[in-house]
């Protein structure tokens, strides 16, 4: 039954599209012949349009062409005068300067006036003339009649005045040599020769001009690429008619017998005289147009129908034209018969083919489409049991990692309550079972303020509120486990969508013994800094003790004097010795003051001036350096910065003192030599000694606590790391240490050498 009713089925589907074929294919018959008519219709319009077009657009190209070419070719030749007359001011100027202190004026006018008029060109008409700014009158001209006349009787200017006109273009008319009193139109350019007063100046006429263009155009025009369907003319108008006739043919691309040919109105040929009158009213009337003629193609004598398109050049009355022929149409509506009747064949073989590849697919269609239904609903039942298989254990896998996690994984709700959990975060925080655990606030299990004394709800209000915008976030916080004791946990909390609602996925990890290790660490780094600071103070003191010693000398010297001569003493040599005595006293408040200043523990931030810096620093060490006969050699730039300037003193002590103790033992000459400078939006510190450099073992390890080379009494080997530390981590700078040789005072010196970088 199955089968028959898979016949029938086939059967009618055969006959259903053999059907529908056989009456489409009539129809399309029908169809394309109608098309054919109209399609020669619109053809013909599209042909003529499409022609019309072609030829406009050709002609305006080559108009727009000439145009352009007039421009190129005036460009050019300004050039060429302005090139004339800049060079005649270069070398004119080159003259003086170079005889102005060897001629005497009327000399060296002479010498330039004899250069400048006997330069000439291949134009005659091309020539240099000379003018006095002072009197007007003209001091050199090919034409002696004019020489000493006043320029405004010799030519019209557009507008202007010759004078105060350095380096520009004017217009002017003026006769031409050996032409009669006729004055031309001209193009000027002039500059100035301000040492002798002179205006200079060439042109060329813009007849000259007009014609040098033409023979340019005609050049370029000639140079145009050739069609043979739509070639190109040009002829020109006559501005009066000579004799009969009124023009002539410059190039004709189609037929190169016509070039040169006159043109005239009574011809031999009715029609010719006839398409010629009516094609010179046009251009009188609308300058261009298209017009309809018969006209011989390819030089044979039979004439067709043709429309040309002419377009008239009014300044030079020359006129461009290109035409078509209307046979070439004929040649489309035959292609076109061609191809519809064609088309038609085409589909009646293609309906025959259609109807029985149709037939044949159908038939296979329906009997694989019937096998491969069976095979399909199989697989997907066997396919869904096998995903239902696949979920199950990724299931299983999931629910394993959850939780079976060493870490605690917490789903929180927008409101921050605990809505699952798995048993690694009861066992962190000690409770029994999830039921007591679910349902609790992150506030619940938080103290009431973090260590930086931040609400605990205020800070999970914005983690919660910063994780919706930013999808995740990292943070370290304390919980209060359920026998009260705390913890600290680093937490990882990401924005997930979980069946359709929004959670929050937190990871939770137990890090309180780091913590601890680094509590422990910043104890260990307070003892470091407070036995550097007892170092310091050791310094401090000894610098104190060689800042005073010569002030107390000198105050006890002075108050034995006062006691062994009191008596002969009057009292303005009393008052001058207490006077003494007071300027020592004030030098060593001042002292005080400024270890005072370095030792105070203040860590606020405050604006300073590095060179006021350095020289605390040079107050505070100078006693021992000179004591040590150590020079220091500064170049300390203007800088201003903002940071604890007391932490920074410290820093170039430290690093001064390690220098003064190298150098301690040296027989020669001791120098430290500190320069200070900027480097972009850095600061650079470098300060280098002489002792002789740091042993390559050893100067990768000097920034080490509790490293160092000085006697066990001497020092403790933490200066220098403190150094580091300060200028890392509150400098957010960093320090190296290198080895350098180098020469001053023409003397070769090897020494260590600190550089500091830190932002301004």
């Amino acid at each position: 039954m199955k089968q028959n009713f898979t016949a029938r089925l086939i059967f009618l589907s055969i006959f259903f599209i053999v059907g529908s074929v056989f009456l489409l294919t009539v129809y399309n018959i029908y169809f394309l012949n109608e098309y054919k008519n109209i399609l020669i219709k619109e053809e013909s319009e599209v042909f003529i349009s499409k022609q019309k077009k072609i030829i406009e657009t050709k002609v305006r190209y080559v108009a727009n062409t000439f145009k352009l070419k007039a421009l190129e070719v005036e460009d050019v030749l300004k050039k060429r005068i302005k090139v004339k007359i800049d060079n005649a001011v270069i070398l004119s100027n080159a003259m003086i300067k170079k005889y102005k202190n060897s001629l005497n004026k009327k000399d060296l006018n002479y010498l330039i006036h004899t250069m400048l008029t006997n330069m000439r060109y291949e134009n005659k008409n091309e020539y240099i003339f000379i003018t006095d700014l002072e009197t007007g009158r003209v001091l050199g001209h090919p034409n002696k009649n004019i020489l000493g006349k006043h320029v405004t009787e010799l030519f019209v200017m557009k507008g202007h005045s010759i004078f105060n006109r350095d380096g520009v273009y004017e217009k002017i008319y003026f006769t031409k040599l050996n032409a009669g009193k006729k004055k031309y139109e001209k193009l000027l350019y002039t500059r100035e020769i301000k040492e002798l007063n002179w205006i200079i100046g060439t042109g060329i006429y813009l007849d000259e001009l007009k014609k040098e263009i033409q023979e340019q155009t005609i050049k370029s025009f000639e140079a145009l690429k050739y069609d043979n369907n739509h070639y190109l003319f040009l002829f020109k108008l006559y501005e009066k008619q000579k004799g009969e006739y009124y023009g002539e043919v410059i190039i004709n691309q189609g037929n190169a017998s016509y070039n040169g040919k006159k043109l005239k109105l009574n011809t031999t040929s009715m029609s010719t005289n006839t398409y010629r009158k009516s094609y010179l009213k046009l251009l009188k009337e609308k300058n261009e147009g298209f017009i309809s003629y018969s006209f011989s193609k390819n030089n044979s004598k039979k004439e067709n129908k043709k429309m040309s398109f002419l377009y008239l050049v009014k300044d030079w009355n020359w006129v461009i034209g290109s035409g078509f022929y209307f046979d070439d149409l004929q040649k489309e509506i035959d292609e076109i018969k061609n191809n519809i009747n064609t088309q038609i064949e085409n589909y009646i073989y293609v309906g025959i083919y259609i109807s029985i590849l149709l037939s044949l697919l159908t038939s296979l269609a329906f009997y694989l489409t019937s096998r491969k239904t069976k095979l399909t609903i199989d697989q997907y039942a066997k396919d869904i049991k096998m995903s239902n298989s696949k979920l199950k254990k990724q299931k299983n896998v999931f629910k394993t990692l959850y939780e079976k996690s060493s870490d605690g994984i917490v789903l929180l709700d927008k409101e921050g309550t605990i809505i699952d959990c798995n048993y690694a975060i009861l066992k962190m925080m000690k409770y029994q079972n999830k039921k007591e655990f679910i349902g609790l606030s992150t506030y619940d299990i938080s103290p009431s303020a973090q260590l930086e004394n931040d609400s605990s709800w205020v800070n999970w209000k914005q983690i919660i509120t910063q994780c919706s915008i930013h999808k995740s976030s990292n943070f370290e916080c304390l919980f209060v486990k359920k026998d009260h004791e705390k913890v600290w946990c680093d937490i990882t909390i990401t924005e997930i969508e979980l069946d359709d609602k929004t959670v929050f996925h937190s990871v939770i990890r137990n890090i309180s013994r780091r913590k601890s290790l680094e509590l422990e660490t910043q104890k260990q780094q307070i003892v470091l800094a407070q036995q550097t600071k007892k170092s310091a103070l050791g310094d401090m003191i000894g610098n104190i003790a060689h800042q005073w010693r010569q002030p107390l000398n000198n105050v006890s010297l002075i108050i034995q004097y006062l006691r062994d001569n009191c008596i002969n003493l009057n009292e303005k040599e009393i008052r001058k010795d207490v006077d003494s005595c007071m300027i020592q006293l004030k030098y060593m408040s001042k002292t005080i003051d400024d270890f005072t200043n370095f030792i105070n523990p203040k860590k606020q931030k405050e604006a300073f001036n590095l060179q006021d810096t350095f020289l605390k620093v040079f107050t505070i060490i100078s006693a021992q350096f000179d004591d040590k006969k150590i020079m220091i050699k500064e170049e300390i730039d203007f800088i201003n910065i903002v940071a604890v300037e007391n932490e920074l003193m410290q820093v170039i002590i430290n690093i001064l003192n390690n220098a003064k103790d190298a150098l301690k033992d040296s027989s020669f000459e001791r120098f430290i030599f500190i320069k200070v400078y900027t480097e972009e939006r850095f600061v650079v510190i470098k300060i280098k000694d002489n002792a002789g450099g740091i042993e390559d073992k050893i100067i990768s390890r000097i920034f080490e606590p509790y490293f160092t080379t000085k006697e066990e009494n001497e020092g403790v080997g933490i200066g220098l790391y403190m150094v580091e530390e300060i200028i890392e981590k509150e400098l957010g700078g960093s320090i190296e240490v290198k080895n350098v040789e180098y020469e001053y005072e023409s003397k070769i010196f090897r020494g260590a050498l600190f550089t500091i970088r830190f932002e301004i």
